[in-house]
């Protein structure tokens, strides 16, 4: 049931619209929100959100550039590229990246094990794309309006969450008043530490370096190639212009800092080094500065209080072994962002609420099956090596792609 009437809250007068809530009156009056974290989740919320008119949006991000925000290759699936049409930047987003045809799966040696068709899925649902996470924050960025009042450089401090009101005390030394915080500050969100108990968290004891070089003819086709050997990993992310390589392996054996660290990683990697010997020349050298990857995931037992809550990596980090982790923090984004389209400050938490409700047992799904593809990917012994890939080769398609498909079928 809903009147209409005229009103004067302190933020302007204007026509209001009054709705009858359980236990609330929702007034249409604006609402001032406070994102942490210029990533994929909160650059999509951002974007999203812009649309109501009178939403004030702050957006803090702790880099001084949106370009430092760099790193590794991405497989966007189709339930978080579509989101791109809704900030109206899907075109930009396939200018700048590269369907993914297949997906391979290598032995210790390098010799195929299996080859699973990606573009039929492509066909019925949309195409994955890879993209290079630099590139896809540019594009998000790009569909952030002048209207998000963005500070760069900037984190929050203190959280004070009153009934009505957060308080806001930043890195800066500056107070502010918001309706809602939401945490978009990833694995490590300073939001979560402040306003949430420790989250649930999996740690196979295994990282990485990642690096990128230009494209070889096989990154032109389009295939993602995975080199799974014994406690040893070697992946090759081609997007529009370069490729990503990845090299994983148990943390005390590749975590490999100063001289020597080029040549003691190619000697781990065994067979695989001399199999890709022109791809292991363009490691960084030993005086370059790379950042090694813990793989490491995060989940949240609540993601959210009256006034704060948690989205994408903040809440639900997932390790990168499923693929999904963009696609998932881009959708949750966006019912977030629709949840809070359809409510004032006044009903804040009933819209947090609903949000939870809807993503939380898809996105679990996910970060349990990044973890089962974690264990299965650091087997060591002969035997278990020969079980894993003959469990690939007998794999039904529909299996390897259900993650996808389901994902796609289900609403949200």
């Amino acid at each position: 049931m809903g009147v209409f009437g005229r009103c004067n809250s302190g933020k302007g007068r204007g026509l209001c619209v009054w709705l009858w809530g359980d236990n609330c009156w929702l007034k249409g009056t604006n609402m001032k929100v406070l994102i942490v974290g210029g990533g994929i989740a909160g650059l999509t919320l951002a974007g999203l959100l812009q649309r109501r008119p009178g939403m004030e949006i702050v957006l803090v991000e702790r880099a001084e550039r949106f370009e430092e925000l760099g790193g590794f290759a991405i497989g966007l699936y189709p339930m978080g590229s579509r989101v791109m049409h809704g900030l109206g930047v899907f075109d930009e987003f396939v200018k700048r990246s590269r369907e993914m045809k297949g997906y391979e799966v290598h032995d210790d040696a390098g010799k195929l094990v299996r080859r699973f068709d990606w573009e039929k899925v492509g066909e019925q649902y949309g195409q994955t794309r890879l993209i290079a996470r630099s590139e896809l924050v540019n594009v998000l960025h790009g569909g952030v309006g002048d209207g998000v009042d963005v500070r760069m450089g900037r984190t929050v401090e203190t959280i004070d969450e009153k009934e009505n009101m957060v308080g806001v005390k930043f890195d800066d030394g500056v107070e502010e008043v918001f309706d809602l915080v939401v945490g978009a500050d990833g694995l490590h969100s300073k939001v979560r530490q402040i306003c949430f108990k420790k989250g649930e968290s999996f740690d196979p004891e295994w990282g990485g370096w990642v690096w990128w070089m230009d494209l070889n003819e096989k990154g032109k086709h389009g295939d993602i190639v995975e080199n799974w050997g014994r406690g040893r990993f070697l992946g090759f992310y081609p997007t529009d212009r370069r490729m990503c390589i990845a090299v994983f392996g148990p943390n005390q054996e590749i975590e490999i800092h100063g001289d020597g660290r080029k040549e003691k990683v190619k000697r781990y990697l065994g067979g695989l080094g001399a199999a890709y010997e022109g791809v292991m020349d363009a490691f960084p050298e030993d005086e370059d500065e790379v950042v090694y990857w813990r793989l490491k995931d995060c989940w949240s037992r609540k993601w959210h209080t009256k006034r704060v809550v948690l989205v994408g990596d903040s809440g639900s980090a997932v390790l990168p072994t499923a693929g999904a982790g963009a696609s998932m923090a881009m959708e949750s984004a966006a019912v977030l962002a629709d949840e809070l389209l359809r409510v004032d400050e006044v009903c804040v938490e009933r819209a947090l609420m609903l949000y939870e409700k809807r993503r939380k047992r898809q996105v679990k799904k996910v970060v349990d099956q990044s973890r089962s593809i974690a264990g299965m990917m650091i087997k060591t012994t002969d035997w278990a090596m020969r079980m894993r890939f003959l469990k690939m080769r007998v794999l039904p398609r529909r299996l390897m792609t259900r993650m996808v498909v389901k994902g796609l079928r289900e609403p949200i």
